[in-house]
């Protein structure tokens, strides 16, 4: 029996290392989409994208 509880604590720790690991995984990838993002929508900086907001509202003004 004490086999069993052994195996089952094991399982326990390898499941919760691969949760961790998934995890750790999906957030990198949300990080580097993130990123990607925001330097499609602001190739050249933040005072570009700022100078393009003032732009737009003059415009619809």
């Amino acid at each position: 029996m004490a086999f069993f509880a052994s195996a089952i604590d094991t399982l326990k720790i390898l499941v919760i290392a691969l949760g961790a690991g998934l995890g750790a995984w999906g957030v990198v990838n949300l990080l580097e989409v993130t990123e990607m993002i925001t330097q499609v929508q602001n190739p050249r900086g933040s005072s570009s994208l700022w100078q393009a907001e003032v732009s737009l509202w003059l415009v619809q003004r």
